[in-house]
């Protein structure tokens, strides 16, 4: 029952996530849960027997490829009309180093020093990783509770959702386990709002 979202011409993927049921094939036709959808930033409505999808955030930019693609932006507040909401960033790290947007929907920042942040709309996992790390572990960052994820002493992944958007910080070389949950702690608006 483990569902990924993945694409032919984007960056990344999503991580397995597990939806309760595996898919079943009735008379030629796929069924799997409704819930499923939200690997796709749809929201997902049960009434009355009847399920409801409605897809999240605005439509892609116009200067986005058609193939779904990465589009660079200048400026935060570009890339968040492209994107439909805010974007935070961890304070401390300064302004980013680049600003894309993937497919129209995840919003990625790069620092030179090998860190990226991930963030979008709904509950789907947004790192793009892969990596079967050594180990894994919840920690707090305030009130937020934040999935760490790496190797002996260092830390290469954070992964946390809001109950809004779905987040990940990575880290190229590794930190400290104290110092992911920091940056996570730290997020600010990125267009100084």
């Amino acid at each position: 029952d483990r569902y990924a979202c993945a694409s032919k011409s984007s960056i990344g993927a999503t991580s397995p996530e597990h939806y309760g049921a595996a898919p079943v094939v009735v008379a030629g036709r796929t069924y799997v849960p409704a819930s499923m959808f939200q690997l796709l930033s749809c929201t997902v409505t049960m009434e009355g027997g009847t399920v409801a999808l409605r897809t999240e955030g605005a439509p892609p930019a116009e200067d986005e490829p058609p193939s779904g693609g990465a589009v660079e932006y200048q400026t935060a507040a570009e890339a968040e009309q492209a994107v439909g909401f805010p974007l935070k960033a961890p304070g401390e790290l300064g302004a980013p180093e680049k600003i894309q947007v993937i497919s129209g929907a995840v919003a990625q920042l790069n620092w030179p020093e090998g860190i990226s942040y991930r963030v979008a709309r709904g509950s789907q996992e947004v790192s793009g990783s892969y990596t079967a790390y050594g180990w894994e572990r919840s920690q707090s960052a305030g009130e937020q509770m934040v999935t760490i994820k790496g190797n002996g002493d260092w830390t290469y992944l954070a992964a946390w959702k809001d109950g809004t958007y779905s987040h990940a910080l990575a880290f190229e070389q590794g930190v400290s386990a104290q110092r992911a949950v920091s940056l996570v702690g730290d997020l600010v608006p990125l267009s100084g709002e």
